[in-house]
């Protein structure tokens, strides 16, 4: 069986507007789905919303493509043409350069330690 990719923006907002919602939601996904999160960047490359990829079988993804955008045609679409090969079957981690917070840490030092004495 060969395993797929699928990385797209999932909204913080409206029915998910709070972090235990939001990982409930991310959760559910997972499961009635058969999928894996496999990468979650906070900050997507819309901008705003974080960007979650997804791993499983190219029939689960597109269920989940064509459920998510509540239309067959463009779940279908954007599974064309953004569905990946899951080539790496090892451990990595990505970093998006674009939107790294290096040099301008808020939370976590560069040294690993907190930032915020309270969080101690």
């Amino acid at each position: 069986m060969k395993l797929k990719r699928f990385s797209l923006d999932i909204a913080f907002d409206g029915p998910c507007n709070d972090t235990s919602k939001f990982l409930t939601y991310l959760q559910e996904i997972c499961e009635v789905f058969n999928l894996q999160i496999v990468g979650l960047i906070p900050v997507g490359p819309g901008g705003a919303w974080p960007e979650v990829t997804f791993r499983g079988t190219e029939e689960d993804l597109t269920k989940f493509s064509i459920a998510f955008h509540d239309d067959p045609e463009l779940g279908q679409e954007m599974i064309d043409d953004y569905c990946e090969e899951d080539v790496e079957p090892g451990f990595s981690i990505f970093v998006d350069e674009r939107y790294t917070t290096k040099g301008n840490r808020q939370f976590i030092n560069e040294d690993g330690t907190l930032s915020f004495k309270e969080w101690e």
